[in-house]
């Protein structure tokens, strides 16, 4: 039993790398795909189908919908060339209304040595992209659930800026107590504007998740699988 609880953690810890080793980082808004909460990244982000804590406003926003208590999550975590990422997380159900999500992802790096084009030192500066969400889910049926999340997103570069607006969908459907389903669609119209001379515009390519849940009735385990389709990568 101890080997299984010691294989079981290593691979909450390798797993999460494997998927952050993947990353489209050359991408615009690749920040955003990071993943968020240690529950969904020790599951290898196959969590569209579960969503059933405060990390639901980011990885589908229609499992808001079957929260029923306040939350509140953060996570600070270092990353590959002295990058730092970093999420706040708080949600609030209303009985009436659904439940709403207010978040906070930001990934920077700070310290930057500048050059000018002869190679020699400058300034130092810093480079920092940051959204920050408004979240809704709401129970359709008693198993269904549906949700929607607005984006604030500005990237800062030295002594420019840009920023622009985002949107995510979700629906989330439990077919019977052990099972359900999902979909979400992530970064709908999402793009910056930045106050360069030349007004340069970047798109955030849109990533579809599907994703199926099982639930063991007699033990706590959970099964979760994802289907991703980003449209500037193969789908995983």
């Amino acid at each position: 039993m101890k080997k299984i609880i010691i294989v079981i953690t290593l691979l909450t810890f390798i797993i999460p790398g494997i998927i952050r080793s993947q990353e489209d980082g050359g991408s615009p808004g690749a920040f955003l795909r990071l993943g968020i909460g240690s529950r969904a990244l020790g599951m290898g982000q196959a969590f569209t189908a579960i969503s059933n804590d405060a990390s639901a406003a980011y990885w589908n926003p229609a499992g808001l919908g079957g929260l029923k208590m306040m939350e509140f999550m953060g996570s600070y975590s270092i990353l590959s060339m002295e990058r730092q990422h970093n999420y706040i997380g708080f949600i609030m159900p209303f009985k009436s209304v659904g439940t709403f999500g207010l978040s906070w992802i930001n990934l920077g790096v700070s310290e930057i040595e500048g050059r000018d084009g002869f190679g020699q030192v400058t300034d130092m500066f810093s480079n920092a992209e940051t959204a920050i969400s408004l979240s809704w889910g709401y129970p359709i049926f008693e198993s269904l659930y549906v949700g929607v999340t607005a984006k604030y997103l500005s990237h800062s570069l030295e002594n420019y800026r840009s920023t622009g607006l985002g949107f995510d969908a979700g629906i989330l459907y439990k077919v019977v107590d052990i099972f359900s389903l999902g979909a979400s669609v992530k970064d709908i119209s999402s793009s910056v504007k930045w106050d360069t001379p030349s007004s340069t515009q970047e798109k955030f390519p849109m990533v579809t998740r599907l994703g199926g849940a099982y639930h063991h009735p007699k033990i706590p385990l959970i099964v979760g699988l994802d289907y991703v389709m980003n449209q500037n990568q193969k789908a995983t």
